[in-house]
């Protein structure tokens, strides 16, 4: 199996995953007179779509924050508003003000879940595939200057060991030939042990990552582990929300880091954290990391 086919499997069974939660319910549902945070994303598609920007995040007769306000930075409410339009053109009951409160319906419950699966899609699993791609290249990296310093390492033990066993073999000429026969013979068996150390050492290595299920890497079970944590198929395909998009630029921003794009990965973590106000966990270490660098 070629290693396009390989990913392409392992995304295939994260988005199967995906679509089995996404027929189950939803937190809330049919529960007033909050029915839930799907309830709540769905409310911002109608705020952001049917008021002036200036409104948004006001306390006015059409925008009663008690009833989920808006409390989430200004990225997610440009992305409601941007799903608030789709919404609007497959169906305007989805985002009507006022008469759309605690809308609930099978068409409009399928949009709201294909809604997050192309986020999905288009952010936080590429970004994993991305991340553990360009942590794989970085150990193979490293493990390659490794061999290679050992190596060099290793040539000059090798030329030293040379020039002791010379100076050794001129010392045992003028010893009896009995003690130079046991020295031999004692050369002889620590040279074969190092060969059947070495022949073990390479079937070993032979067999480790060979033989598994459609011929899986590390990465590749990786990048599985990752897409297939019910931590986050549960929270934003169950209960319903869409932390794939904060979690996804935050891992874009990290694979900035491995590749010292310190512009890059900012510009990111900023999109991250506008997305989604958590994120300020995150940005202690991006702080430190970058001024350690600055330094």
């Amino acid at each position: 199996m070629s290693e396009l086919s390989r990913i392409g499997l392992i995304i295939g069974i994260a988005i199967f995953l995906r679509c089995c939660t996404s027929h189950h319910p939803y937190s809330g549902q049919g529960k007033p007179p909050m029915f839930g945070d799907y309830e709540a994303q769905r409310h911002w598609q109608e705020i952001t779509l049917n008021l002036p920007i200036d409104q948004w995040y006001k306390n006015t007769t059409n925008n009663d924050l008690l009833y989920w306000g808006l409390d989430y930075p200004p990225l997610t409410a440009f992305h409601s508003l941007l799903l608030g339009k789709i919404a609007e053109s497959v169906n305007k009951s989805f985002i009507e003000l006022h008469k759309s409160r605690g809308f609930e319906s099978t068409e409009h419950k399928y949009f709201m879940r294909l809604s997050v699966l192309v986020t999905d899609c288009l952010i936080y699993i590429p970004a994993i595939v991305a991340y553990f791609f360009k942590a794989e290249r970085n150990e193979k990296k490293s493990r390659k200057d490794k061999e290679i310093k050992d190596k060099s390492i290793n040539n000059g033990k090798k030329h030293q060991r040379a020039k002791i066993e010379r100076k050794s073999e001129t010392d045992e000429s003028s010893e009896p030939n009995s003690k130079s026969l046991d020295k031999m013979n004692k050369k002889s068996k620590n040279h074969e042990n190092l060969k059947i150390d070495s022949k073990i050492d390479d079937n070993f290595g032979k067999s480790t990552g060979r033989g598994t299920i459609f011929g899986f890497e590390k990465h590749h079970n990786l990048i599985l582990s990752a897409l297939l944590y019910p931590g986050i198929i549960l929270i934003d395909y169950g209960h319903f929300q869409y932390n794939s998009i904060s979690l996804g630029f935050f891992i874009i921003a990290v694979i900035g880091i491995f590749t010292d794009s310190l512009v890059f990965s900012s510009f990111f973590f900023v999109l991250a954290l506008n997305y989604k106000q958590m994120e300020l966990y995150h940005a202690l270490p991006f702080f430190f990391y970058i001024l350690g660098v600055c330094w």
